[in-house]
């Protein structure tokens, strides 16, 4: 029996849904409705049959594989002939673009964390009488849509300015709750944990920059811009650089974050929402500003849809292909540099979430070798192997064989590090600009030319050192699941660095080789790691003990660890462990650091790196495991030496990117950086 073809207000009430929030769901689209998820397919499947609509599948590990709906890029026309309305006026208000669907395919997961948020807010805005009234992901390039004005594009002569846009850059979505004849509007920012701190800090200055000139919402009227954090340490990045910015500016940017986390807990409805003076939880839309409904800008208001259409008509050109079908070219060669949008869009759907974690790994965590990638992601190694090959075969991945101090006389192993193309899809998976990820974020990729780093790196020049650290997260991956933990988190070394101030108020920073934290059921063991190579004498260790010192002093973990970070210091020489101990008693007395040699941790036996191999001190000292060691130093909330104030650093520290300082316990020469 052949089902009864959706009246057309439905259907038109679907493609609008669609049309304001790309790569929606089935299930969302029903709620959106009102609908069961079996009608809302039944919806978008006649969408698609008439051209209006297609699909697409992305697999990663933060999202659900599921079938999200798009509008095709070429049914803009037709859709701007529905609605009476010029294509460049949708096009500015709707991300509608190829070059939009292209950009919310790469960063899947900050796209559909986007929908369900405006999704949640339409089901329950956590006020009562208060209604989700707007909700739609915005363009995300504004330097090609037309402008507030009316000018075009290109206006030759004249560089675009915060009155010819309607919105800030930077920002994902648009959002507007009603309550009677009063309305809140916000714009969101979806966050990612790979998103570097200076990129935040970019953020906010252009937002306090758009704010404060002429811009089409008045002086003072920008809308709240609404913040999903990443976690509770990317929270505090947020808060930081928001006060810095308002000691600089005099007031206050309108921002309102939660973490998401929290919002997947509970909902963007509920009370999760704080800002950067009041830390007090509370419904998002008691932390609006309400306004008179009139007193929005005419670009901000969405354009009416047709009420009275009697049938959706079928698009003349509905035979094209879909985008995903165009898949099967990344095999059969490669995409030129006018489609590079393109290639990072089709990599994202022809990967696995097994695949993209391992993109993450190299990226992130250089000169890892198949044997350590299979260990990290506890796979089978011919597993490992066919998910490799199929990257290179890519181009995202790149092997560089270069043989280390432990290789035999054969062929050194290929050690694998990101290519330049797949350094851009991270770069585009977390919405930050190609030239700043590339710059200030964790990870590296070779040059095109497959010779040399993208920029100057720790990983590639200090090549003993990337290996011995990498042999070291491995051991802390493979023996916490032998011993019943997890490794919950870890930074590598260019993620690692750790900001706190000083209490005469001087910002200062701390760069260890890796940070991390171990859960074994309610217990929880937060690290920071020193891989010590044993080359430098008792004098060099200075400037990264006393950092150590003032961090521990001023508790500056709070912010960064769920518990009081233990000090490691793996120690590759024989008898290392006598110097940094000499060091510590000279520079930083009181400080308990955790030694232990990798000779010891190195095999895997009794426990391995989470055995009983740790002790503060050589000699005849019982040792213990980190737990155990956690249960005694963990806990401390203050510094061991009396809580009295640490001497001054030699001189301030600047804020520059983590990868361009020195860690100046592992035997690497000294690089200055830029003040932030």
């Amino acid at each position: 029996m052949r089902a009864t073809p959706p009246g057309a207000q439905v259907l038109l009430r679907a493609l609008e849904c669609v049309a304001r929030l790309p790569l929606l769901g089935d299930r969302e689209l029903g709620q959106l409705l009102g609908v069961s998820e079996h009608e809302a397919l039944s919806l978008r499947r006649e969408l698609e049959r008439l051209g209006w609509v297609e699909w697409v599948m992305p697999d990663s590990a933060q999202i659900q594989p599921r079938r999200r709906a798009f509008l095709r890029p070429e049914a803009v026309p037709e859709l701007a002939a529905l609605l009476g309305r010029p294509p460049g006026e949708i096009t500015a208000r709707l991300a509608v673009r190829r070059s939009d669907v292209l950009a919310g395919i790469a960063a899947m997961e900050a796209a559909v964390g986007v929908n369900a948020l405006l999704v949640g807010l339409a089901r329950e805005s956590g006020w009562r009488g208060a209604a989700l009234a707007d909700g739609r992901r915005l363009p995300a390039d504004r330097r090609d849509l037309p402008r507030a004005g009316g000018a075009g594009p290109g206006e030759p002569g004249r560089r675009p300015s915060a009155r010819d846009f309607w919105y800030p850059g930077g920002v994902a979505a648009y959002g507007c709750l009603r309550w009677g004849g009063r309305v809140a509007p916000f714009f969101v920012a979806w966050d990612r944990a790979g998103t570097p701190a200076w990129q935040r800090r970019n953020l906010l200055r252009g937002w306090a920059r758009f704010r404060f000139s002429e811009n089409p919402w008045g002086p003072g009227g920008l809308p709240p811009v609404v913040i999903a954090a990443a976690g509770g340490a990317e929270l505090a990045q947020w808060r930081d650089a928001a006060r810095w910015r308002e000691s600089r500016a005099g007031e206050p940017l309108p921002l309102v974050r939660a973490t998401v986390p929290e919002l997947a807990s509970a909902g963007p409805g509920g009370a999760i929402w704080r800002t950067p003076s009041d830390p007090r939880r509370a419904p998002l839309a008691r932390r609006l500003g309400w306004r008179l409904r009139g007193s929005l800008p005419p670009a901000s208001r969405p354009a009416a849809w047709p009420a009275g259409t009697a049938a959706l008509p079928r698009r003349e050109a509905a035979a094209s292909p879909p985008l995903r079908s165009r898949v099967r070219l990344l095999g059969r060669r490669r995409l030129g540099a006018r489609s590079r949008r393109e290639r990072i869009a089709l990599v994202s759907l022809a990967t696995d979430r097994e695949e993209k974690r391992l993109v993450e790994y190299v990226g992130r965590n250089p000169l890892l070798d198949e044997a350590q990638l299979a260990a990290l992601l506890d796979l089978p190694r011919a597993a490992t192997r066919r998910r490799l090959d199929r990257l290179l075969r890519l181009g995202v991945i790149a092997p560089l064989s270069r043989r280390a101090a432990g290789d035999d006389g054969g062929e050194p192993p290929p050690r694998f590090l990101l290519s330049t193309a797949g350094l851009r899809w991270l770069a585009a998976r977390d919405r930050v600009p190609f030239s700043v990820y590339a710059c200030y974020g964790a990870a590296i990729a070779l040059s095109d030319g497959g010779t040399r780093p993208t920029r100057p790196s720790r990983a590639y020049r200090d090549f003993e050192h990337t290996l011995g650290l990498n042999r070291a997260l491995v051991r802390f991956a493979v023996d916490a699941r032998a011993t019943g933990a997890r490794l919950q988190a870890w930074h590598p070394d260019a993620a690692s660095e750790r900001r706190f101030v000083l209490a005469d108020g001087r910002s200062a920073r701390i760069c260890p080789d890796g940070a991390g934290v171990l859960v074994r059921g309610p217990e929880t063991c937060s690290f920071l790691l020193e891989y010590d190579r044993g080359t430098l004498d008792v004098g060099r260790y200075r400037q990264k003990l006393l950092g150590y010192r003032a961090y521990f002093s001023q508790e500056g973990w709070r912010a960064d660890f769920p518990s009081r970070p233990l000090l490691l210091f793996a120690c590759a020489r024989y008898r290392g462990d006598e110097i940094v101990v000499r060091a510590a008693e000279r520079w930083s007395p009181g400080r308990e650091l955790l030694l232990a040699p990798e000779w010891r941790y190195e095999s895997g036996r009794d426990g391995g790196i989470l055995g009983p191999v740790w002790r503060r001190k050589p000699g005849p000292e019982l040792d213990g495991t980190l737990f155990q060691w956690n249960a005694v130093l963990g806990g401390r909330g203050g510094d061991a030496s009396g809580g009295e104030s640490p001497p001054p650093m030699r001189a301030p520290v600047s804020a520059g990117s983590a990868h361009r300082r020195r860690s100046a316990g592992s035997g690497k020469r000294s690089r200055p950086e830029r003040s932030g």
